[in-house]
């Protein structure tokens, strides 16, 4: 009876730290999974934005001088408003009225 009950308690005691183990051998194949899908995410994004570099090089070289002048003023003029900050008083003052 003494056998039975010590056999079966280094069982118990051998089987609860496999058990452990699998768990923690779990957790780290998991984390290292998330982390190669952040790498993969991050290359994503970098690639994405590389694409979006050249499509927009791309797009202004296509422009004329002029047209390039003209998208860079807005472009100044849409951040600026964008901020909230105006124009100094004496721009305001003497600036041409394109409205009626």
């Amino acid at each position: 009876m003494v056998r039975f009950i010590l056999i079966s308690l280094l069982l118990l005691i051998g089987l609860s730290t496999v058990q452990a183990q699998t768990k923690r051998q779990q957790r780290k194949e998991s984390n290292a999974s998330m982390q190669d899908q952040q790498a993969r995410k991050q290359d994503r994004e970098a690639q994405f934005e590389q694409e979006l570099d050249a499509r927009r090089s791309k797009h202004m070289k296509q422009q004329t001088k002029q047209t390039r002048k003209r998208m860079k003023k807005n472009r100044k003029r849409s951040e600026r408003i964008d901020k909230g900050t105006h124009l100094p008083f004496y721009k305001r003052w003497f600036r041409k009225k394109h409205f009626k």
